[in-house]
């Protein structure tokens, strides 16, 4: 359904700002009208119209119970059939990574071979002059015609006069040419000079991974000035893909600083559950920081963070074996980083939440949360159920399914995982029957941000290309009507709908999110999203009349 592009726009300052106030009263501020609005309270029903005010929902109803209610001052919007959904969370999205990247001059995602990359790289080494270092992001040798790790040799062939960094698309590997090895210390102390080797693992050359990431950091770390402006790009790219709350990976205090500026500006477009690293929750209880949180209308302090995966240096994310390697935490074996975890959860009163990746890792997730004691974990990416206990112990906890994952992972699951492992893995459904809470994750950005075609690939369990033929494992696929639900429950209060009553957090779809088509769903863009009763992104130009 694409009506909704043809309206024009007349919308000055709707609800963001109002030049000539009006007087209080208990009229609406907006109505919206001839749509079709999914409440998603008592039934999968929609009704076409519905009203705000302030920051909630005061009344959803048919086109002429809501046009009672409008008042002189109500703003008034025809729909035109689009279709209304309450507004979508996003379980993890590295909002600094998002807008940084989205906004790279260096971008090679869509390179399909390494002398793609090569040209890419060398035009950028041609047009930006004012940087030492060329950085860029997002190569995966499985998009590759021979997938295989590159080495020091292909950027160098571009140039051996700059020091080259391209990151990973899964942003925990990256390539550098020999003059990019040779400026960082810490990584070039590891390298056999003779060959660029890394002696310790014994790695493709100019490949880094693991703790050597450290010292990659330091290269890609901006000043808290740029962080913002990422952190602002971020926010703006994730409300223009129909996200109305994002759950955070582990951050410090510096980055929830920068948010709580975005707000006090009015640059923040969506709610933003916060994630502390260990460190900074123990530093967060009785804070200035904490007080500042706790007047903010968007940002909320929710979990201590920890991320728990196996090695990611492929699109299988950590789900092959073995799992002794090194990892974004340490190792799963860490204990040091998992006791700092619960000590912090303990200390600072908030839950854990924990990104893992594989059977194992996740099995030390639910042990983690558990020694923790404290209602609310979350296990985000949750794609291998643990042999021994199944789904049994994910019972009441918040889990967040990595859809977008799960189609790049189907191309090796039977062939890597093997038969018994390969039943355990992304076996949602199990999860949905043992009384798990599922929510979405998109790991963007990662994975691309596109809410609607995280459920098609949910509901069919297949690519976009529609591969395999029937979808994977097809046991596993839970109904669109709860994968729907799940996609927009507030983890919160966890409820689920537009009716009443609720914040007015919503998105307006250019295709109908409950219809049975999921070639519409993964079409689907975000037309206009509202938090807490703005807007707080718009696509089109939307009529709006007194």
């Amino acid at each position: 359904m694409q009506r909704f592009c043809a309206l024009t726009i007349t919308m000055l300052g709707i609800l963001a700002s109002v030049t000539c106030a009006p007087p209080v009263s208990n009229d609406p501020d907006l109505i919206l009208t001839s749509g079709v609005i999914y409440p998603l309270g008592d039934s999968n029903d929609s009704l076409p119209a519905l009203a705000i005010r302030g920051d909630r929902v005061v009344a959803v109803g048919s086109n002429d119970e809501i046009l009672q209610l409008a008042g002189p001052y109500t703003q008034q919007m025809n729909l035109e059939g689009s279709s209304v959904l309450a507004g979508t969370y996003d379980a993890w999205i590295d909002l600094e990574a998002l807008g940084r990247w989205s906004s790279a001059s260096l971008d090679v995602r869509l390179a399909s071979t390494i002398e793609e990359v090569q040209a890419m790289v060398r035009n950028a080494a041609g047009t930006n002059t004012t940087s030492e270092w060329i950085i860029g992001w997002g190569w995966d040798e499985n998009d590759w015609p021979t997938p295989m790790l590159p080495d020091h040799s292909a950027l160098d062939a571009v140039t051996t006069e700059r020091p080259i960094l391209l990151v990973h698309r899964n942003r925990q590997t990256a390539w550098l040419n020999s003059l990019g090895i040779a400026s960082l210390p810490s990584v070039m102390n590891a390298v056999d000079p003779h060959t660029m080797i890394l002696m310790a693992d014994n790695q493709t050359n100019g490949i880094v991974t693991g703790s050597d990431l450290e010292a990659v950091a330091k290269v890609l770390a901006g000043d808290a000035t740029e962080r913002a402006i990422w952190l602002g790009e971020g926010v703006r790219h994730a409300a223009s893909r129909g996200i109305t709350r994002a759950g955070t990976p582990p951050v410090d205090s510096t980055t929830v600083e920068a948010l709580l500026e975005l707000e006090y500006r009015g640059l923040l477009p969506l709610r933003v559950d916060i994630r502390q690293t260990p460190r900074a929750a123990l530093a967060y209880p009785g804070s200035n920081l904490e007080r500042q949180v706790q007047e903010s209308a968007l940002i909320s302090v929710t979990a201590v963070g920890l991320r728990l995966d196996g090695p990611l240096a492929s699109k299988l994310a950590a789900l092959t074996t073995p799992y002794e390697g090194q990892t974004t935490a340490g190792g799963p074996t860490n204990a040091a980083a998992v006791s700092a975890a619960i000590a912090a959860s303990n200390k600072a009163r908030l839950p854990l939440h924990i990104h893992a990746s594989g059977d194992r890792a996740i099995k030390i997730a639910l042990d983690t949360i558990a020694k923790s004691g404290i209602a609310g974990g979350m296990i985000i990416g949750f794609d291998l159920l643990p042999k021994e206990e199944g789904a049994a112990r994910a019972a009441g906890l918040n889990v967040a399914i990595a859809a977008a994952r799960f189609s790049n992972d189907i191309y090796h699951l039977d062939e890597i995982l093997g038969t018994e492992r390969a039943a355990r893995a992304h076996a949602w459904s199990d999860l949905v029957t043992a009384g798990a809470l599922l929510s979405f994750a998109s790991d963007a950005p990662t994975y691309e941000l596109r809410p609607l075609a995280t459920i098609a690939t949910a509901l069919t369990r297949q690519d976009v290309s529609g591969y395999p033929a029937g979808g994977w494992n097809t046991s596993q696929t839970v109904p669109q009507t709860r994968l729907v639900r799940a996609l927009i429950r507030n983890p919160r209060d966890g409820t689920a709908e537009l009716v009443s009553g609720s914040s007015a957090d919503l998105v307006v779809w250019s295709e109908d999110p409950m219809a049975d088509d999921p070639g519409a769903l993964r079409r689907a863009e975000a037309m206009l999203t509202i938090v807490a009763g703005r807007v707080a992104y718009s696509r089109a130009l939307v009529s709006l009349r007194p």
